[in-house]
């Protein structure tokens, strides 16, 4: 889902929200619709690495591919492919 960020006319209150794009027009804040910021876009930057956390041992994933297949051999879901 995308990230979007909001600011609130009355308070100046900023905040970021994720949500479809069907709702990105929906943000309230003091009772009136929330203005939203136009902001650079994030970018998932793919590097090779070790992985401590999928199972007992470490793991080297080269590739977001080999990333999924071993989160799928564990039974476990990564942060990185959410």
């Amino acid at each position: 889902m995308p990230r979007y960020d909001y600011q609130c006319e009355k308070c100046g209150r900023k905040w970021e929200s994720f949500h479809s794009i069907d709702e990105r027009d929906n943000e309230k804040c003091c009772g009136k619709e929330a203005t939203r910021l136009i902001t650079m876009g994030a970018v998932d930057i793919w590097k090779p690495m070790w992985y401590n956390d999928i199972c007992e041992e470490p793991i080297y994933i080269e590739s977001k591919k080999q990333l999924r297949e071993e989160c799928k051999k564990h039974d476990v879901v990564a942060a990185r492919l959410l």
